[in-house]
């Protein structure tokens, strides 16, 4: 009897590391799937914001302004966070574009995952500006 408990023991700790490797690596992989549905949202939201915009400068200031208001409410780092709004095509049938990239930080340097590209994750969204709308300039 105390023969087997003794061999249960071995054979726990020795499948102990891999548990916990298997945990650590679901986690991480939840953490960038997360990342990247937050910043393909922002992103978007930020666009659509943009597209509402009377002018050019104003439709960048509410782009940035919308991806910041996203940001917080999902507790993302400001200072790992870039986003970009291209308004040069801002007009009546024009578009306005997101760029959004979020730096995750690296809990372990496990395997494949250690590479420093797998944890930047970024989203691209463009909003057609209405033709309609009035205050846009043609």
């Amino acid at each position: 009897m105390r023969r087997e408990r003794g061999q249960a023991l071995l054979e726990f700790a020795l499948v102990l590391p891999l548990l916990v490797s298997i945990l650590i690596a679901a986690l991480l992989l939840a953490r960038v799937l997360w990342s990247h549905q937050v910043v393909w949202a922002l992103a978007g939201e930020a666009a659509r914001a943009g597209a509402l915009g009377a002018s050019a400068a104003d439709a960048d200031q509410r782009a940035r302004d919308r991806a910041g208001q996203m940001a917080d409410d999902a507790s993302l780092d400001p200072g790992r966070l870039t986003v970009d709004v291209d308004t040069s095509r801002f007009g009546r049938g024009g578009w306005v574009s997101v760029s959004a990239s979020y730096h995750v930080l690296q809990l372990a340097p496990i395997g494949p995952l250690a590479a420093a590209d797998a944890w930047i994750v970024d989203a691209q969204a463009q909003e057609p500006v209405d033709r309609y709308r009035s205050g846009v300039t043609p």
